[in-house]
């Protein structure tokens, strides 16, 4: 990433953080940039799981964009009690792991846990109802029902969580770690 993109995701991630859903940018950038910085912004950060990656940005008549506006799929009201829950979910797999030998042991272990604790939302992604939550570590963690981004993106939190290097990889309507 160039030094403005990188400042544009900085501006992005803390307006998220602070469960606010419009970015003023103030930095120089294109609006042909922008789905770049966001998917990192959103593939980096699992943990901000009432953000799905849905968004819109305004420019200006020289094609720089002025404004981020974040879809949040929960309602700000209902953020802290969702990410109790997950942190309820999510804290004792990590303890567990975070105890085991080694880092190949670690990775088995959450890929497991989260194989078998966890079903494939046919149900939705054949009605073709596969957007919001069901594309975030939320519902692998707390609902154990998910479709192929929820996996990758809880897979993701516990490595980040185990300090293990892992990145999400969007491509051909398929997300995978």
């Amino acid at each position: 990433m160039s030094d403005k993109q990188k400042d544009v995701y900085d501006q992005v991630y803390k307006a998220l953080m602070k469960k606010e859903q419009t970015v003023m940018v103030q930095s120089k950038i294109y609006s042909p940039e922008v789905q770049s910085v966001l998917d990192a912004v959103r593939y980096d950060n699992p943990e901000a799981f009432w953000w799905s990656g849905s968004f819109t940005w305004w420019y200006n008549s020289d094609d720089i964009v002025t404004q981020i506006d974040l879809h949040f799929w929960l309602d700000e009201n209902l953020i802290d009690q969702y990410s109790e829950e997950f942190q309820n979910m999510t804290t004792p797999i990590i303890h567990y792991a975070s105890n085991l030998p080694d880092d190949m042991t670690k990775i088995k272990y959450v890929h497991d846990y989260i194989c078998l604790s966890t079903e494939y939302d046919y149900e939705s992604f054949n009605a073709g109802k596969i957007d919001g939550k069901l594309q975030t570590a939320y519902t692998c963690a707390v609902e154990y029902k998910t479709v192929c981004a929820g996996y990758s993106s809880c897979f993701a939190y516990y490595m980040q969580q185990l300090g293990i290097p892992c990145v999400s990889v969007w491509g051909s309507g398929h997300q995978w770690n």
